[in-house]
């Protein structure tokens, strides 16, 4: 609902410090991804079996993180609370989780493909997309912490 300029930019800054810590949890994640499931850095023989373990748990993630952005700007949660909401509140749509975030890779590989240049385009469809749909999971209640 906020126009584009620097005023809704410079208010946009106060979320940083949250959204880089998200970032890092994102990257230690798969960093322990990759140690465990490659035996990286560990010196020790892996079954290979868990290379498709490990592709699995890196498209699942993302499928997982969807909503996170969202709970954390929208609803003022703090970041790990946003993380084990978005992980119990998807469990009834996360293939619809998937079909999002999978529409979104389409449309912005065809805007990569065209030098680059149509990404300019494609990067806000796919955040709006994606911010409607965590809207949505928010309008039918999806978020709401259990007390207990």
């Amino acid at each position: 609902s906020s126009r584009p300029g620097f005023a809704a930019f410079f208010a946009g800054l106060r979320y940083y410090p949250v959204l880089w810590a998200f970032t890092l949890v994102n990257i230690v994640f798969f960093f322990i991804v990759k140690v465990l499931c490659t035996g990286f850095l560990l010196n020790v023989e892996i079954d290979q079996t868990l290379h498709l373990v490990r592709l699995i748990l890196c498209i699942y993630w993302p499928v997982v993180m969807l909503p996170v952005v969202h709970l954390v700007v929208e609803r003022k949660m703090p970041l790990f609370t946003a993380i084990k909401v978005s992980y119990k509140a998807g469990k009834e749509t996360r293939w619809q989780q998937f079909y999002v975030l999978f529409y979104s890779l389409l449309l912005n590989a065809a805007g990569a493909a065209l030098a680059g240049v149509g990404l300019a385009f494609t990067l806000p469809i796919s955040y709006r997309a994606i911010q409607l749909y965590a809207s949505r999971m928010d309008e039918y209640t999806l978020f709401e912490i259990e007390r207990g």
